[in-house]
């Protein structure tokens, strides 16, 4: 009859306490926004990397990135210490991806921005994956020494043509291919996402995904790569 809801703004007593008040009140129906914000990602990285955290630090963005990829997220806007470092690597001649339903003012300052629409990142992320894989642009090495299931990856992806996805969303199949040489040409390249990826009903796999591209590109366990979950749980 009675729910409370939380939020990771506040401070971690302000939550105890609230939580104490609805079990006085006799409900355990209590909940927090960080559930629903990166469960996925939780759920997803752990899945494919082990922790459901960023695998890098946000100074290396400034100084070592040598391509961002950003997708789902507003990062000026709702990230603007870590849009600076982003700028300050993209002063340095880093390149920028941005993939987004929306024009972001990220977007403005990309090499190349996809303007997916809702709901398809999943058949992007598999689209550039095939693409790599194809055309050998994968890292043979980190495949074969640090990763497990390339192949399953490989057939699960083969129906993702570059020519499938301009059909289906009106993206010019050049776009994709370049985004998807550019991400797997850096040394090394960075994904950084937010809840354009995990808010959504496939929000888990659209983690793993994001994974799955780092990983056989080998920008993972590299100083200024990875997958960055960008969080906004500032507590």
């Amino acid at each position: 009859s009675i729910m409370g809801f939380s939020s990771a703004r506040c401070n971690n007593e302000d939550n105890y306490v609230f939580q104490k008040l609805f079990r006085v009140l006799g409900s355990n129906n209590i909940d927090h926004c960080a559930r629903l914000w990166h469960a996925p990602t939780v759920a997803g990285l752990a899945k494919t990397l082990g922790s459901g955290t960023m695998t890098n630090d946000l100074a290396e963005f400034a100084t070592d990135t040598d391509v961002f990829l950003l997708i789902g997220t507003n990062t000026s806007e709702c990230h603007p210490i870590i849009a600076m470092q982003i700028l300050r690597g993209l002063e340095r001649g880093a390149k920028l991806i941005v993939i987004d339903p929306r024009k972001t003012d990220m977007a403005k300052k990309a090499n190349v921005f996809i303007q997916v629409p809702v709901g398809y990142n999943i058949p992007l992320l598999n689209t550039m994956i095939n693409y790599i894989i194809e055309n050998d642009l994968f890292d043979k090495n980190f495949v074969e020494n640090y990763t497990y299931g390339f192949e399953y990856l490989k057939e699960t992806v083969k129906d993702f043509t570059l020519e499938k996805f301009e059909k289906e969303t009106g993206i010019y199949k050049e776009l994709i291919k370049k985004a998807a040489e550019i991400y797997a040409k850096g040394n090394p390249s960075s994904i950084c996402y937010t809840m354009g990826v995990t808010q959504f009903t496939d929000g888990t796999y659209g983690v793993m995904n994001v994974s799955n591209l780092a990983l056989i590109t080998g920008n993972v366990g590299k100083k200024g790569g990875g997958v960055n979950p960008l969080r906004g749980q500032n507590n």
